[in-house]
């Protein structure tokens, strides 16, 4: 523990591997990962996975944060040569024996993230992590300086993550459709502190004492910190969905969980008024609308006159950017109040202590892919 009673860096990291300790004693036998069918075939990746990373056979791929190795080895029957890292010593016992048991091309490795670099001296075609990791994470540039390492020039690094803004809202005890802000976007050097019951896997079962630490990572940081670390974003993607249960969404025929038909702003709506410049969506709670009034954010800015809304200019355009940097102590938050990925464009509003987050199309999956294409010495 540190002086002010606050669970050190190293602390939690042990924390959190007596957890996922656990947690693989249970998941072994839990329906939701059903060993026992994948002993007899078959690959647990996502299609959009298999199609954005591209043919892996011959390839040398390297899986960080892989837990018992499913996916691992998923890839190593799509025929990769497999390296795995966790820092769970269960884990990467019950994924050796699955290795070994399958017959699969494909070794594990029981390190921590930020200490790996010390333990293996190799460079990979393809690097690779998926679905909850970030979280665990406390420091996403020292995260991406590790990734960097080990992609071989002209390799990739992918990874399928939940958005950072699912994060922020409370998922547990709340309706399907409520979205209530709960928790931080941005990176935060103490970590946010649960008693655990049960597992996402199985949330009824008893998996003893444990907590887990956790820390939250913005977009914007995760991709910065991997261009900062010399990788070059081939493309970033956002989808509506995630795949496990999460008590604001509801659960689609096709297995995966999206927000209810009805919750306003689902995604569904067309990019118009993002064409439109329309800084924020209609209905401002009051906290918003007294910021407009006391100058510390822009009001909505319409284009053409009266209620119909034209294009803005580019004129327009530039004297609304030079307003929005000229407000002082917002300047930060006002000028990054629009934030456009792809065709899926959110907004965020920062009103002194509280945060109001405003988002046009809500994408709960993020992708993205980098590629190495310079290394420093030692990474």
């Amino acid at each position: 523990m540190t002086a002010a009673g606050k669970p050190s860096e190293r602390a939690s990291l042990d924390a959190n591997r007596r957890l996922w300790d656990a947690w693989t004693e249970l998941h072994e036998h839990a329906p939701f990962y059903d060993l026992g069918g994948f002993r007899q075939g078959g690959v647990r990746l996502r299609d959009y996975e298999i199609e954005e990373v591209g043919p892996v056979a011959g390839k040398r791929l390297l899986h960080l944060q892989c837990h018992f190795g499913i996916d691992s080895l998923s890839w190593a029957r799509l025929g990769a040569r497999v390296t795995g890292v966790d820092f769970s010593p269960r884990a990467i016992t019950l994924a050796s024996t699955l290795a070994a048991e399958l017959g699969l091309d494909a070794r594990f490795i029981e390190s921590d993230l930020d200490r790996l670099p010390d333990v293996l001296d190799e460079t990979f075609d393809v690097v690779y992590t998926s679905r909850g990791v970030l979280g665990w994470l406390p420091d996403i540039r020292r995260w991406a300086r590790v990734v960097a390492r080990f992609v071989r020039p002209g390799g990739v690094f992918y990874i399928t993550e939940i958005h950072p803004v699912a994060q922020v809202f409370e998922n547990e005890g709340v309706t399907p459709g409520e979205l209530r802000l709960a928790y931080p976007y941005w990176e935060h050097l103490d970590p946010l502190v649960f008693k655990v019951v049960g597992s996402y896997a199985d949330p009824t079962a008893d998996v003893g004492d444990h907590e887990e630490h956790g820390w939250d990572h913005g977009l914007g940081e995760i991709v910065t910190a991997l261009i900062d670390a010399s990788l070059r974003i081939e493309f970033l993607r956002e989808f509506e969905f995630v795949d496990w249960p999460v008590d604001f969404l509801v659960e689609s025929p096709d297995g995966l969980w999206r927000l209810p038909d009805g919750t306003p702003d689902r995604g569904r709506r067309p990019l118009d008024r993002a064409r439109t410049g329309e800084c924020a969506p209609r209905g401002r709670s009051r906290r918003a609308a007294a910021a407009v009034l006391r100058g510390e954010i822009p009001p909505p800015i319409r284009g053409g006159s009266g209620a119909g809304a034209g294009p803005l200019d580019r004129r327009r355009r530039a004297d609304l950017l030079r307003r929005m940097v000229a407000r002082g102590p917002m300047t930060g938050a006002a000028a990054a109040t629009i934030v456009r990925l792809g065709h899926v464009e959110y907004r965020v509003t920062d009103l002194g202590r509280a945060r109001e987050f405003y988002v046009d199309l809500l994408g709960f999956v993020e992708t993205v892919r980098g590629v190495g294409y310079r290394m420093g010495p030692g990474g």
